[in-house]
């Protein structure tokens, strides 16, 4: 445990608040005699619910599913034109989606 005095925990409270929630206890002293302590507080942790937990993994899995349907993993932005092109060609054929102008 990190013992300090009463006036150098004053000038320097924002380190020892650190030292104190990375779980290194801190006793304060006035003219040699301990008064009081910083520790960390314990914060209690929720359990997740696992229909919670796989709800909210399904929906990022259905985002990314949605953003790759509009932007293939394979696709390149086209400066000049402002059209996404698909490299692959392996239907025969190359999609093109027009981006917006406004």
């Amino acid at each position: 445990m990190n013992t300090v005095n009463l006036a150098k925990a004053k000038a320097h409270l924002s380190d020892l608040v650190a030292h104190a929630e990375s779980g290194e206890p801190v006793c304060i002293t006035r003219r040699g005699r301990p008064v009081a302590r910083l520790t960390a507080v314990a914060t209690p942790h929720r359990p997740i619910a696992l229909s919670t937990l796989r709800a909210l993994t399904d929906s990022i899995a259905e985002t990314s599913r949605q953003r790759r349907r509009f932007h293939p993993p394979n696709a390149r932005r086209e400066s000049s034109s402002h059209e996404w092109t698909s490299s692959d060609r392996t239907d025969g054929f190359v999609a093109h989606a027009q981006v917006g102008s406004g």
